[in-house]
């Protein structure tokens, strides 16, 4: 009888992976049911991400496709999960449909909660003209400009952006190959401002064979 009482006390895991939540405390009686669950197991082997994506983006997403993941958490590091599944509804007061993501996780760096940014790639331009993002300004009606250097001067010159990133940014319109642009410190100058070039040379717009993303966090 005392075998069999003792062995009552034993819980046995389903599944292989970890506690990452315990619903009673030391002492408690529970009656053995699902109504009344000690623990919750995971495997972190390999996680999900659930990510609310503009309904004007989920057309162009498919299952399958890779995704890049970043964390505050984890500063430097990348993952790389893939799309498994894509919602055919929208949430009416988000406009945004959830997407899930599968990332790998041998490493069980990534925790049950955490927040991940991902990027998707859902356009790619061949031979476009790229700039740094901190290279572009923007003016009091939000107008994206660059200043190029002229001298000792520097000459606001509105831009058109196409694809972001978030070290880069596509440039439309306004700028040529190969001119100088003011990487930092534009903010506060005005047209044909007098500047002084210091530390480091200033940026310069170049071509990129592939730009391939436009980045969404989720």
């Amino acid at each position: 009888i005392a075998k069999l009482a003792l062995s009552r006390t034993e819980v046995r895991s389903p599944i292989a992976g970890t506690v990452v939540k315990r619903s009673v405390s030391v002492g408690e009686q529970v009656d053995g049911t699902a109504a009344t669950p000690i623990v919750e197991v995971a495997s972190l082997a390999e996680v999900e991400l659930q990510a609310n994506i503009p309904a004007a983006d989920l057309v162009r997403l498919r299952v399958g496709e890779a995704v890049k993941l970043t964390s505050q958490a984890m500063p430097g590091r990348v993952y790389t999960g893939h799309v498994i599944a894509i919602s055919q509804a929208v949430d009416p007061a988000s406009n945004a449909g959830l997407v899930r993501i599968r990332v790998p996780n041998s490493s069980n760096e990534l925790r049950l909660g955490m927040f991940l940014a991902a990027q998707i790639p859902i356009e790619t331009h061949h031979n476009v003209l790229i700039a740094p993002t901190q290279s572009i300004y923007k003016d009091e009606q939000g107008q994206p400009r660059i200043f190029q250097v002229n001298g000792d001067s520097a000459v606001a010159q509105d831009v058109k952006l196409g694809i972001e990133t978030q070290d880069q940014v596509e440039l439309t319109e306004g700028a040529t190959e190969g001119e100088k642009i003011i990487l930092t410190g534009g903010y506060g100058l005005g047209d044909k401002a007098k500047i002084a070039i210091q530390s480091s040379q200033p940026a310069e717009p170049g071509k990129d064979e592939d730009q391939d993303s436009k980045a969404k966090d989720d």
